[in-house]
């Protein structure tokens, strides 16, 4: 069986990541719907390379470039303060049920005066960044110092400085915006596409074995139909948006202007040539028969697609 060294799925275009999450997806499900998974885990390394640098390209999308605090630092912020007056309220209320003569009293009104000196008001007012300082060290103080800690244990406040400390670790980690670089979404795109191209070889690799049995040929070639109808509808894309009769465009693939034509072209495949004047001219199959996996005809849908 003989595979054209010029094939389409050897000199693959750059997927976005969201067309590759979508290519593998469906990969996967070519392969194991039919029972054959023996690709699947490199599919699977796949899958969370491409999810990653999704979560981080949306890292890098939804953070404004003036932000100061994440986006969940004012909810979790309304919390954290809710949590403190509890805290606060639950020392004043053993004191004054007890009387301040009282053991239990005299216990609750230290502890009470020992986090929050000022009152509780002044913490409640700070600044995020700094009321998630000002609480840490307040808990620390409580754990580390073994006074304050038998003295939340035998008031019964134990649950109350839990709560805090699950809520103090949530506000630090969204009241400081950590905004990924593009060199990082850059990074993420090209790993991204190492993956999807790792995956086709293997696919195309076990393709021209020897020993392959056709129920797990006609499984691979669904697979490599997927991979190849994103690459023709990335090539139709290419040539529509630069058709001089204003053809209808595809949805756009990147979020970067600027880098879609460097990377959404990437290598050329030889039909992609001036030669093409119409945009509904077949493709040359990129694999010699029997293998030659339907393409798409429409954006994103292989042989696979429902």
């Amino acid at each position: 069986m003989k595979v054209l060294i010029e094939s389409k799925l050897l000199a693959l275009y750059v997927f976005t990541l969201p067309r590759g999450l979508m290519c593998l997806k469906r990969v996967r499900e070519a392969l194991v719907s039919r029972g054959f998974d023996g690709l699947v885990p490199a599919v699977d390394r796949a899958l969370e390379v491409v999810s990653d640098g999704l979560t981080l390209e949306g890292e890098f999308r939804g953070t404004s470039t003036g932000a100061i605090h994440g986006r969940k630092a004012v909810a979790v912020d309304v919390e954290l303060v809710r949590a403190l007056g509890a805290f606060d309220q639950a020392l004043g209320a053993t004191a004054k049920a007890f009387g301040p003569d009282s053991p239990r009293g005299e216990s609750a009104q230290r502890l009470r005066r020992t986090v929050f000196p000022d009152g509780i008001g002044p913490v409640c007012m700070l600044p995020f960044v700094e009321k998630a300082g000002q609480v840490t060290f307040m808990l620390e103080r409580l754990e580390s110092e073994p006074a304050l800690a038998r003295a939340v244990a035998e008031l019964g406040h134990t649950r109350l400085v839990e709560r805090l400390t699950e809520l103090t670790a949530r506000y630090s980690a969204v009241v400081q915006v950590t905004k990924p670089t593009f060199e990082q979404v850059r990074e993420a795109r090209r790993a991204g596409q190492e993956e999807l191209s790792r995956v086709t070889v293997k696919l195309l690799a076990r393709r021209v074995d020897d020993d392959l049995a056709p129920e797990e040929a006609e499984a691979l070639d669904e697979a490599l139909g997927e991979i190849l109808g994103h690459q023709e509808a990335i090539r139709r894309h290419r040539r529509r948006r630069h058709h001089p009769h204003g053809v209808e465009d595809e949805p756009e693939l990147g979020f970067d202007d600027e880098e879609d034509d460097a990377s959404e072209a990437g290598p050329v495949p030889e039909d992609d040539t001036a030669d093409e004047t119409e945009p509904g001219d077949p493709a040359t199959p990129p694999i010699a028969q029997p293998l030659d996996p339907p393409l798409a005809d429409h954006d994103g849908a292989g042989t696979g697609a429902a």
